[in-house]
């Protein structure tokens, strides 16, 4: 018989082995296998809760001037349901805030603006409602990009102003009218979400 004549079945090559190999698997174990190697993969990823949330730190109160201001209660929602002071964090939530104030007259208004990452403007609507020289207001929600709180005196008709705009539903405004004046600010320093892939590093 010729050797070289004889049809020879040729191995598959391991690629296609493995193809076959994985085809072979049930769909469901992928996820199972995720969940077990990812630890092993990345040593201390689950060790500590991982907060995906944007949260900052509340500064001290800056006064711009003489006129007596104050914001006694910064309070937040949810986990965060309690008066932050200075110099402790929050979650982004909505916040309620409230303090003391001189009272306003008929013609004048104070308006709270939150200061994003570039100097721009966001209006809360309403003005703060100042009684008996006490104030409160609610829903105050800064973002991710927000880096100040800021207080500002204007005249009840640049006020109406942005009344009106807040019912346009525009929310961010160019530049402050010139009589307006800022009466203090609260600085807010961002936190860093999980610089590391290491969960023990993260921002809890």
């Amino acid at each position: 018989m010729n050797i070289s004549n004889q049809y020879t079945h040729s191995r598959p090559s391991v690629l296609a082995s493995l193809g076959l190999a994985l085809k072979a698997i049930p769909a469901w174990f992928y996820p199972l296998a995720l969940v077990v190697l990812v630890p092993l993969l990345l040593p201390g990823y689950f060790a500590t809760p991982v907060v995906f949330e944007s949260c900052a730190v509340r500064q001290a109160l800056v006064l711009n001037g003489s006129e007596p201001f104050s914001v006694d209660h910064f309070e937040g929602e949810g986990d965060f349901s309690r008066d932050v002071k200075a110099g402790e964090k929050y979650c982004m939530d909505n916040l309620h805030l409230s303090g003391q104030a001189q009272n306003t007259d008929d013609d004048a208004r104070v308006r709270l603006f939150n200061v994003g990452d570039k100097g721009e403007l966001y209006l809360h609507e309403p003005p703060l409602n100042i009684v008996s020289g006490h104030w409160h207001t609610d829903r105050v929600r800064p973002g991710s990009n927000i880096r100040e709180i800021r207080f500002v005196r204007m005249s009840e008709a640049s006020s109406h102003m942005f009344s009106a705009m807040a019912g346009d539903g525009i929310w961010q405004t160019v530049a402050l009218p010139r009589e307006a004046s800022t009466v203090a600010s609260i600085h807010l320093e961002p936190v860093r979400i999980c610089p590391n892939l290491d969960a023990r590093r993260c921002v809890r």
